[in-house]
């Protein structure tokens, strides 16, 4: 803080004063006042912290630069020592002239302007012998800048000049008693105690007419002081002449843009202004240009003056364009930096091809400084036009640079192979504008090019979508796909045995949407939302509605005998004909497929092309309205298979042809079909590969080949995780994919949807399961024969048992040898399925063994689980973990250990793997997720074997009979059910 007496009033003013080595300076101080008009110095600031003071912003301004010239600053700047008093002693004339006075004056000169913009800090002399500082000596700062003003007068007796000055409309007289240089660079002049500052001139010029009037050239050396200080002072000075001419033509402004490689390598733009004689670099302070010439014995300096205001319009007007000011005359574009060099010249480079009018209008030339070819930089066309066909769209034209055409299929190998740059016939090199790489790329990568046009597949209408040739209306009506333009045409189908929820009225109308615009689409809803169910509507629809030209392709490649008479005569010509749809699936959705049909399309012939005895010749298809068939099948039968045209195509879980190399894949892909569809809630398993298969069978060459397609899109989207193709493959495929999450729906869904799903068994196990049952009815007919009811009752629990656990894996029931079950298969690919989507799901098992099998399958996946059984210790820490991890996506539960007492509402799943005759302990089960705090609609599966004892079960539970009512209510229902129920069940 300031020692100042309190009581006294104390001022922060600058004082003027005489250093006994360093000559004038400014130095900052406190004063009292002691009497009128006269101060004591209450405190000298000068090398003191401006923080230990209470000061404005200026003043500590002030301070601070006065610090930067004290004496003890001064030496260690200027001679490196902290011994001041040997610096001051012995400082060198010469070094103090050069360098050091000039940096004390380059410092007042700034305090000067502080006190010319606040005038409430005053300015006082005062002499170094005396404390004291007196009003009188007071030092008024002029607030605006004085000009020289340099006035010469020629005639016959030579040369005179002299300098005054002025200070807006006031004009200062410097040959004056009391007149003083306080600084030299730049001047700081006092006149009559007041301070003035010039700009542009130092005071050794002015300094001359402090005693005298004027300066007389003699006339031998005036043309060579005209053509020398006379020329140079007309270049920076103001001038007033007398007896020769200064002549200041008008000259217009040429804005010059020139592109160049930085020497960072990325691009600039240097702007100059080309005036008559010389050219000048934007933003530089060049002198105006002067010229002399003698003009009959008169002398005349032509002064071209820079016209300021049209180059600051200029420079204004490309900022307000795009371009970024970088440094002196250079510009950029934006996010220049954020380039790599080559990019940056490209899009360098098409910033001013897109900005070419505007540019001229400005009446900017642009130029170029590059090595190599030179680029095309000028107007550039874009000439694309596209017209509908039968089969598609075709698309032509090219771009014009200036008086240079590139065709599309130049363009096109350039854009493919991501190439910039294209030959043009003039010799230059032409960049291909960034909007072709980015709206058009897909239409030129996907096109099929012939004769210089480009044809698309119907399906690729989003990409001709806006190019001039196309019907707009034409366009609309193929995006019909969309929710709300669905909606219209969404209803029931007749003959279709099931009121359907809205979402699936809305999902057949899409269906119906691709049919008559002969697209494949792949319905992708999640599972359990009636995937099936909208399928049937759709083949229903089509019974009903449409026949169709079948290809003769059916004849009998061998001479037929007697015993192939039959199946001669079903041979069908070329002839009109109704739908015959092939479905192909897993093994284990046979049985389903073939209950919906039965269930929701009765009237729909169906024809399963499964087993051993399967038919040989493809005339046995004709008479059906459904093929029903397995992937394994397609493959083994697809010579004999293609042979047959098919109305529909359709793929169950078509996640199974996810690989492209596949055997399932390339039989899939040479069925001869009229219509493709497919049917999965997971078409994406392991990687954008398993899309372009799917797309490629449903909309053959819609992405384009594979290995273009990686290129294109699996590279960039997977390695880089770029959004602008992420954006252009959704909107490609959009039209296509159909996927309703349960949660989207979930308004129009019971609050339980149970499911039940049936399971083929596979051939070996078929077998074994037929054996044992064999051997089981025998036993139990010897155990009844001998009438020992109680036992009877014991064993025929124990083979009721194995076959159950045969019926859900042979090594349950102690048949290591074999490991195929189509349960476990159906089991398995339904949990992937739930967690592909996001779900978690509850499995239930009343076999511990069960769980194992399902558990080590889950470890071989890789995927993260928990287990509940009687043997689980830490039960309350087991079932955190599955709350609270959301990568634990699977619960596997014994039905004992946790039917009850259980709150599981984060899955919104639940499997029941091995259903028995106890309903109740089933729902006590499905009452872990399904209960207070459950957010989500839940689906409950039942998992029941083909053919099985467990098929036998669930039929009597059907029966509104006693026997149902025994087993859906009894704890021990084997005790009430007859000896022929007993042998039935078998």
């Amino acid at each position: 803080m300031s020692p100042l007496n309190s009581n006294s009033k104390t001022s922060f003013v600058v004082a003027l004063t005489q250093h006994r080595v360093l000559g004038n300076i400014f130095i900052p101080i406190f004063i009292n006042t002691i009497a009128e008009k006269i101060y004591t110095i209450a405190e000298n600031l000068h090398g003191k912290k401006p923080e230990s003071f209470d000061l404005t912003s200026t003043e500590q301004e002030i301070l601070k630069l006065c610090n930067e010239y004290s004496e003890k600053v001064l030496a260690s700047k200027f001679a490196k020592t902290q011994n001041t008093k040997e610096f001051i002693e012995k400082m060198e004339v010469v070094k103090f002239e050069e360098h050091i006075r000039p940096y004390i004056e380059l410092r007042m000169a700034k305090v000067a302007n502080l006190l010319a913009a606040n005038q409430d800090i005053k300015l006082y002399f005062k002499d170094k012998k005396y404390n004291n500082v007196y009003e009188d000596n007071r030092i008024a700062v002029e607030p605006h800048v004085a000009t020289p003003i340099f006035n010469f007068a020629l005639s016959v007796d030579g040369l005179k000049y002299h300098i005054d000055a002025e200070v807006g409309q006031k004009s200062i007289s410097l040959t004056s008693q009391h007149v003083e240089a306080i600084a030299n660079i730049p001047a700081l002049i006092m006149v009559n105690s007041t301070l003035y500052r010039f700009e542009g001139i130092d005071s050794k010029k002015l300094t001359p007419f402090f005693t005298k009037p004027f300066i007389t050239i003699g006339t031998a050396t005036v043309r060579k002081y005209m053509e020398s200080f006379v020329l140079n002072t007309i270049k920076s000075q103001v001038v007033k002449a007398s007896g020769f001419d200064i002549v200041e033509p008008k000259v217009t402004a040429k804005p010059v843009l020139t592109f160049e490689k930085g020497l960072d390598g990325r691009a600039t733009l240097s702007l100059k202004f080309s005036y008559e004689n010389r050219d000048f670099y934007s933003g530089s302070k060049t002198e105006p240009l002067v010229t002399f010439r003698a003009d009959q014995k008169r002398f005349v300096f032509t002064k071209y003056e820079r016209d300021t205001k049209t180059e600051e319009r200029i420079e204004k007007k490309l900022c307000s364009i795009g371009l970024i000011h970088h440094t002196g005359a250079t510009y950029i574009i934006p996010k220049n930096e954020e380039f790599e060099p080559e990019h940056s010249m490209y899009r360098t480079v098409e910033w001013l091809n897109e900005n070419a009018q505007v540019l001229s209008n400005l009446g900017i030339q642009v130029g170029q400084k590059i090595d190599g070819p030179q680029l095309h930089i000028g107007s550039c066309q874009s000439m694309l036009m596209a017209q509908s066909d039968p089969s598609g769209f075709i698309v032509k034209g090219g771009i014009r640079f200036g008086n240079d055409f590139v065709s599309l299929h130049q363009i096109r190998k350039c854009v493919i192979k991501g190439q910039k740059l294209v030959d043009l016939d003039s010799g230059r090199q032409a960049i291909i504008p960034q909007h072709w790489f980015k709206e058009h790329r897909q239409l030129l990568v996907f096109g099929r090019e012939t004769d210089g046009t480009l044809h698309l597949q119907k399906q690729h209408f989003s990409l001709v979508e806006g190019l001039e040739g196309i019907d707009p209306s034409e366009i609309e009506s193929l995006k019909q796909y969309s929710e709300s333009n669905l909606v219209q045409s969404a209803n029931t189908v007749k003959g279709v045995n099931a009121t359907l929820r809205d979402y699936q009225k809305l999902g057949v109308a899409w269906l119906k949407y691709l049919h008559m615009n002969s697209f494949g689409g792949c319905l992708a809803d999640d599972m359990g939302l009636g995937k099936t169910l909208q399928t049937i509507s759709l083949l229903q629809y089509c019974k009903d509605s449409f026949t169709y030209e079948r290809e003769a392709s059916v004849k009998p490649t061998v001479p037929l005998d007697l015993f192939s008479a039959a199946e001669a005569n079903n041979t069908e010509p070329t002839t009109t004909s109704h739908p015959v749809s092939l479905i192909v699936l897993p093994t284990s959705l046979v049985h389903n497929w073939r209950n919906e049909l039965r269930k929701f399309a009765p009237s729909i012939k169906i024809h399963e092309h499964t087993g051993a005895s399967r038919a040989k010749s493809p005339s046995t298809f004709a008479p059906y309205d459904v093929i029903i068939t397995t992937y394994g099948t397609v493959r083994n039968d697809i010579d004999m298979m293609s042979k047959f045209k098919f109305f529909y195509l359709i793929l169950d879980e078509s996640q199974t042809i996810k690989n492209p190399d596949s055997a399932t894949y390339k039989a899939c892909m040479q069925v001869k079909t009229m219509y493709r569809l497919s049917l999965s809630g997971t078409p994406i398993e392991n990687g954008l590969t398993d899309l372009w298969a799917q797309m490629n069978f449903l909309n053959k060459g819609l992405l384009g080949n594979l290995s273009l397609f990686k290129e294109q899109y699996v590279i960039p989207i997977e390695k880089y995780n770029h959004q602008g193709r992420q954006e252009k493959l959704k909107n490609l495929i959009e039209p296509f994919i159909l996927r309703r999450t349960k949660e989207k729906v979930a308004s129009e869904l019971p609050e339980v949807t149970e499911l039940e799903i049936f399971c083929e068994m596979t051939d070996k196990q078929r077998d074994l399961y037929e054996e044992e049952k064999r051997l089981a009815r025998e036993r139990m007919l010897a155990e009844l024969k001998e009438g020992n009811n109680k036992r009877s009752r014991f064993v025929f629990l124990q083979l009721l048992t194995k076959l159950r656990q045969l019926a859900n894996h042979p090594s349950l029931a102690g048949f290591e040898g074999y490991n195929e079950s189509g349960k476990f298969e159906e089991i398995t690919r339904n949990i992937e399925s739930v967690i592909n989507e996001g779900h978690k799901v509850l499995v239930f098992s009343s076999f511990v063994q069960h769980l194992n099998l399902v558990a080590a399958y889950l470890d071989d996946s890789g995927i993260q689980y928990n287990i509940l059984t009687g043997g689980t210790t830490n039960r309350q820490q087991v079932v955190e973990e599955f709350k609270k991890k959301e990568e634990v996506k699977v619960f596997l539960i014994s039905l004992k250990a946790g039917g009850v007492g259980l709150n599981l509402t984060e899955a919104d799943y639940v499997f029941i793997i091995d259903p028995w005759w106890n309903p109740a302990a089933e729902n006590q089960a499905i009452s872990r997720s399904h209960r207070i705090g459950q957010a989500n609609r839940v689906f409950a599966y039942r998992f029941i074997t083909t053919d099985s004892i467990e098929e036998r079960i669930m039929d009597l539970q059907r029966q509104k009979s006693e026997l149902a009512d025994i087993f859906v209510n009894s704890n021990n229902p084997l005790s009430k059910i007859s000896e022929d129920i007993l042998l039935q069940l078998f």
